[in-house]
């Protein structure tokens, strides 16, 4: 996901644009806990989560390798399951996840308000970076997808490259999903 926002920025722009939507991220435990004891906010989830913003608005069609893994007791056979999901889909499944934590209530010590207002941010800022053609992304982006300006292609993977027509999977990145049940 980073790697192909910072093809579509270079190299300059996504350092800038990461320290940028940390920054921003960050702010909501101060700003709500202002008369309370203010919280600290140490970490680059919010930063993460805006460059998955970017993402879904920049290329949101490239299918992604996943796999996912499932192990019941430490010395058990390992189940595993390759398989490909489009990249809107996996960024919003990680958004959804942020928003019941929020909806929830959920004490975890884990920044879903960060994660929140980061992702938000990010996907806003993609969104006019877009519209004002400051970012060209090929045809690929959500505005042109949802819209329909362009045909594009719909076999693609993360990495652009055509998938292999009998195993539908290229050499694009395979993000992992760990599942352990003790």
């Amino acid at each position: 996901v980073g790697p192909k926002v910072n093809d579509l920025l270079g190299d300059r722009k996504f350092i800038l644009a990461y320290l940028l939507l940390g920054v921003i991220a960050g702010l909501p435990p101060l700003i709500f806990n202002m008369g309370n004891h203010p919280m600290a906010c140490l970490g680059a989830s919010g930063a993460i989560m805006g460059i998955a913003g970017l993402y879904l608005v920049f290329s949101p069609q490239p299918r992604i390798r996943m796999v996912f893994w499932l192990r019941f007791f430490v010395f058990s056979p390992l189940f595993t399951w390759l398989f490909r999901v489009r990249g809107i889909w996996l960024v919003l499944f990680l958004f959804a996840l942020d928003l019941v934590a929020i909806f929830t209530g959920t004490q975890d010590n884990v920044g879903h308000d960060v994660h929140f207002t980061g992702f938000t941010v990010g996907a806003l800022s993609a969104a006019m970076l877009v519209a004002l053609r400051w970012v060209k992304c090929g045809g690929y982006d959500l505005l042109t997808w949802l819209f329909g300006q362009e045909d594009v292609e719909e076999d693609r993977d993360l990495d652009g490259e055509e998938a292999d027509e009998w195993t539908g999977i290229s050499n694009a990145p395979v993000i992992l999903f760990p599942f352990i049940a003790v």
